[in-house]
């Protein structure tokens, strides 16, 4: 309950920053929205590294929640924070990437033929940064 009334907040404090126009209410709703987003995927990323353990070990599910609660209340949980984060990372630099791309191809489509090809380009590079992206950081989001 304590993150979603922390995500309600962040789409409140979202809607006024947007019927006002000003910055100063987008960017801590922003920073709550990335924090509710990361303290979600807390469950999900438990969930994996216990079926990791299944597969590993061959024990079962209640088993390797065990075994994962007890790695995790061992380690404080850095390893899982740093995966998460590592996970995010990598998701944004693919972002990144394709938005590159698609302005790198959208420009050159724009100088070479016009407006039409600059649409279509722009598409175009925009699957080619996504793929490269996620071919190029596909190992650091893998904890390798």
């Amino acid at each position: 309950w304590f993150l979603q009334g922390l995500a309600v907040i962040a789409q409140c404090l979202q809607r006024i920053g947007q019927k006002q126009g000003k910055c100063r209410a987008v960017i801590p709703s922003t920073v709550l929205d990335r924090f509710v987003g990361c303290m979600e995927d807390v469950p999900d990323c438990f969930n994996d590294w216990a079926l990791v353990q299944c597969a590993v070990r061959g024990t079962s599910l209640v088993e390797s929640a065990a075994a994962t609660y007890s790695l995790i209340a061992c380690a404080n949980a850095q390893y899982i924070i740093e995966e998460l984060l590592l996970s995010s990372l990598a998701s944004l630099s693919v972002i990144v990437c394709s938005l590159v791309g698609g302005l790198v191809a959208a420009s050159t489509g724009w100088v070479l033929v016009g407006a039409s090809a600059a649409l279509t380009g722009g598409g175009i590079g925009v699957m080619i940064g996504m793929i490269a992206g996620t071919a190029a950081l596909g190992g650091v989001s893998s904890g390798i």
